[in-house]
């Protein structure tokens, strides 16, 4: 519930009834964000959220998605504004009740093929699949467009739809979307797209770079907000596996390294950036090499906990049958127990 000492008011009022203050929620490098709720609409304003105490040190972007999306999964539409512009509710709800005849969300072109697929988005895709099925891609609409509450066509991520209304997903770097980090008028912009959707009744859920650090978490969340089961997506009529194509350098690197092993090469070193898709490469070398041999055993070396077990969801998920015969061990594991492995027991992959 709300806390005592709340700055903001306990009531907003409006032209639908009163919204009530349900909670406050204070981040811990300036801000706060408030929650109202009336019937089946929710508000919620930003005061301060802009402004950072530590430049160097903005709050975690997703304690803003997570608790929208909660909120977005509970009420039937949800609008955020800046405390300095709450009297824009009234707009958006005239909107919502169909008073506004300039507004009228519709899809107005088709940029999903001319896009980059960027690494947030590709994971996305990805837990996606593994949460509804590689088929279930095909119910992804990419870059789908909507003309918002200004009359500008704006691209959503990802749009789902659904026997019971659609569904949106846009997936947020830091750098970009975090309010400290792009100042009031980006942000402004950013809402502006968020509560055009909330008007057309496209409930559009937000995932953070951390929200996407953590497989098991995210895919938990899309059960949620999506549903069980894919039973009930309509088919966008994308190719079901857009989304595990690879990257032109990706592709480069993996053709390199065949090359290079017909001609006796034995040990490659691919140095690439953050992000870029290495633990991709290997896992598509090993899939090739074990094609064309009948079968491999590999050792897959990794510096950290964290990356082992990305690397052990990895293999049960896309190289089951091969789990048997590829180990993961960390630098610090092998360097106490190389002994055991005998030199040339196995294929060497270092992560």
């Amino acid at each position: 519930m709300a806390e005592s000492h709340s700055a903001r008011p306990v009531v907003l009022h409006s032209s639908v009834g009163d919204f009530e203050l349900q909670e406050t929620v204070h981040y811990p490098n300036g801000g706060s964000s408030y929650f109202y709720a009336c019937v089946d609409v929710a508000a919620i304003v930003d005061e301060g959220i802009c402004e950072a105490g530590n430049p160097d040190q903005v709050f975690d972007y997703s304690l803003i998605t997570n608790k929208q999306n909660e909120y977005i999964a509970s009420y039937d539409h949800v609008y955020r504004f800046l405390a300095e512009d709450t009297d824009r509710l009234e707009w958006c709800l005239e909107a919502q009740n169909g008073e506004l005849d300039a507004f009228k969300p519709r899809q107005n072109s088709d940029r999903a093929n001319l896009a980059e697929v960027s690494p947030l988005e590709r994971d996305f895709e990805e837990h996606f699949a593994e949460v509804y099925g590689p088929d279930s891609v095909r119910c992804l609409w990419r870059e789908y467009d909507i003309v918002d509450l200004n009359g500008s066509t704006r691209y959503l991520d990802y749009l789902v739809k659904t026997d019971s209304g659609d569904i949106a997903v846009e997936v947020n770097g830091v750098t970009y979307h975090h309010p400290q980090r792009i100042g009031p008028e980006k942000y402004r912009n950013q809402l502006l797209k968020q509560n055009s959707c909330a008007v057309a009744g496209i409930k559009l859920y937000r995932f953070s770079s951390e929200d996407c650090q953590f497989a098991e978490r995210l895919e938990d969340d899309i059960r949620v907000f999506f549903g069980s089961s894919a039973d009930r997506f309509l088919d966008s009529g994308f190719v079901a596996d857009r989304a595990f194509a690879l990257y032109e350098h990706q592709e480069t690197a993996l053709e390199e390294m065949a090359r290079q092993r017909k001609l006796g090469t034995r040990s490659f070193l691919a140095v690439f950036p953050t992000a870029s898709g290495k633990s991709r490469i290997i896992e598509e070398d090993m899939r090739r090499f074990a094609a064309e041999r009948g079968g491999i055993r590999a050792l897959v070396l990794v510096p950290t906990r964290q990356i082992r077990e990305d690397w052990l969801a990895r293999i049960e998920t896309s190289l089951t049958e091969y789990a048997n015969s590829i180990h993961v061990r960390s630098y610090a594991f092998i360097e106490r127990h190389y002994a055991e492995y005998p030199r040339r027991l196995f294929r060497l992959y270092r992560r």
